[in-house]
């Protein structure tokens, strides 16, 4: 099937609904919102356009979007709303998925350190 074909068989309801009555689009904002006032209250938000990175930092970088990538495709999906939804509903999925999440943060930040010596 075609992209042009999947995207005509879609609801119309899906490209007309104002963006606040859209749950999801309300599910994404406030995600966004809350991220930005988290950082804003740590007192680490700032505006830098000068890349200040070395060669393994950019590469760690790439990798980290490629794995993210990799893992979105692999989930079919979007891997935040495996934590978000299921949390929000009181299912276990959720809580084992943040476990998961904590552990792989960890591991890669130990990862990190040890390549940037």
């Amino acid at each position: 099937m075609n992209t042009i074909t999947e995207i005509s068989q879609r609801p119309e309801a899906m490209f007309s609904t104002p963006f606040f009555e859209h749950g999801v689009s309300v599910q994404n904002f406030a995600i966004f919102l809350g991220t930005l006032i988290a950082v804003l209250f740590m007192g680490k938000f700032k505006f830098s356009f000068a890349i200040n990175h070395s060669t393994k930092q950019l590469a760690l970088f790439a990798l980290g979007g490629l794995l993210m990538g990799f893992g979105t495709r692999f989930a079919n999906g979007c891997n935040v709303g495996a934590l978000f939804t299921p949390i929000a509903n009181f299912s276990l999925s959720g809580w084992v998925y943040l476990l998961v999440l904590v552990i792989g943060a960890i591991a890669g930040n130990r990862f990190q350190q040890a390549v940037m010596k």
